[in-house]
């Protein structure tokens, strides 16, 4: 597109070039009214024309930059959306792990009440046969 820019801008220098250079030698009646009808007028839009090209390249030049950063955004997105897939899938993992010793610990729990009652009783009668007991002397 650049290339196109430099072109339409060459061409309508070298057309006001011409005219500047034709306007000592074609100067009649005929002259000023191409000039006033034609050619002034498409001196303005000529000019509206190359800025408006201009604006238009820069224009699509920025958007060329804003979808390349939106293509770099997207891909960092998608980067930390695998990575954060990545971690969901270890904590998931992880709290398996803890739900299994969660249900050992009630497992041991149990189990360490259920003893702790077996024990307790033979404890009592421990204590009594010791209190029963003739007292030992070295």
């Amino acid at each position: 597109m650049e290339e196109e820019l430099w072109q339409i801008q060459r061409q309508s220098h070298r057309l006001q070039e011409f005219r500047i250079e034709i306007q000592g030698l074609w100067d009649d009646d005929a002259a000023r009214h191409i000039n006033l009808a034609m050619l002034n007028p498409h001196q303005d839009d000529d000019a509206d024309m190359v800025k408006a090209f201009g604006d238009q390249h820069n224009n699509l030049n920025e958007c060329e930059h804003h979808r390349e950063l939106a293509v770099e955004n997207a891909d960092t997105a998608s980067e930390l959306s695998r990575e954060f897939n990545e971690i969901i899938e270890r904590v998931d993992e992880d709290i398996e792990v803890a739900i299994q010793f969660e249900q050992q610990y009630h497992s041991f729990r149990s189990e360490s009440q259920r003893i702790l009652a077996e024990v307790d009783p033979l404890i009592s009668q421990a204590k009594e046969a010791i209190q029963g007991a003739p007292a030992y002397e070295s």
